[in-house]
């Protein structure tokens, strides 16, 4: 059997797939080696393994991860192979598709319901996913402003988010829970070959454009993207 496709453990009451989006090279800042293994803050594991670690802490649910691998593939396993619940996917083309093909790959391994897609360049506390409880599919926004200008944006009505757009000041954190209706659209939008050179944000507008509902959730916790080696140090002053 593949190792990149190995068995998990039988996921409880409550189940969750975490979805982390790791093939790319990360090109603009890749003098300093590939950055989802760069030390946390604190604990100094890496990146990639620290989000697997909170995010399987998610309050109410028994959680099984999934990391889309490429880019530098074979030492992100050897990181993480210690780790449970955790199963890897291979994004072989990743040098010509966008993050969308590697979430089609990984939700063709996800078979619960909800599903939570996060990129692998953020940094966010333990206490991110603390008391997220409710029923609905959710985008998670940055009230921190600590994603940049040219980042994708979110604009929202009462709370629903409407449109996500690169100009709009509000941003998108890269997290977004899908479950039910949305999920199936998310699964629908990624099969469609003229998507998959897109981010995720941008097929997230295409979501809503074909009837999507996510909630929009305003984060407490800061969440810092990692675009440089000067936004990776600011983080480490602060995040716990």
């Amino acid at each position: 059997m593949n190792r990149f496709t190995r068995p998990i453990k039988p996921i409880a009451k409550n189940p969750l797939t975490v979805i982390i989006l790791a093939a790319g090279d990360g090109r603009r800042i890749n003098t300093y080696g590939p950055r989802q293994l760069w030390p946390y803050p604190h604990t100094k594991v890496p990146i990639i393994e620290q989000q697997i670690v909170i995010s399987q802490e998610f309050t109410n649910y028994s959680v099984e991860t999934i990391v889309v691998v490429g880019y530098s593939k074979e030492k992100i396993y050897e990181k993480l192979t210690h780790l449970n619940n955790v199963r890897f996917v291979e994004n072989n083309n990743w040098e010509n598709t966008g993050p969308v093909e590697s979430l089609r790959l990984g939700l063709l391994a996800a078979k619960n319901n909800p599903v939570l897609v996060m990129y692998n360049d953020i940094i966010f506390s333990k206490s991110l996913f603390n008391d997220v409880h409710d029923d609905k599919s959710t985008v998670f926004v940055d009230q921190h402003n600590l994603f940049g200008a040219e980042e994708i944006g979110v604009k929202s009505q009462n709370g629903r988010v409407v449109s996500l757009r690169y100009d709009w000041p509000t941003k998108w954190t890269g997290i977004t829970l899908c479950r039910d209706k949305e999920l199936s659209l998310l699964r629908k939008h990624c099969n469609e070959l003229t998507n998959r050179r897109k981010n995720v944000g941008e097929l997230l507008n295409d979501l809503i454009d074909d009837g999507a509902n996510f909630t929009e959730r305003v984060t407490k916790d800061k969440i810092y993207e990692i675009d440089s080696y000067k936004e990776y140090t600011n983080a480490m002053k602060v995040i716990i």
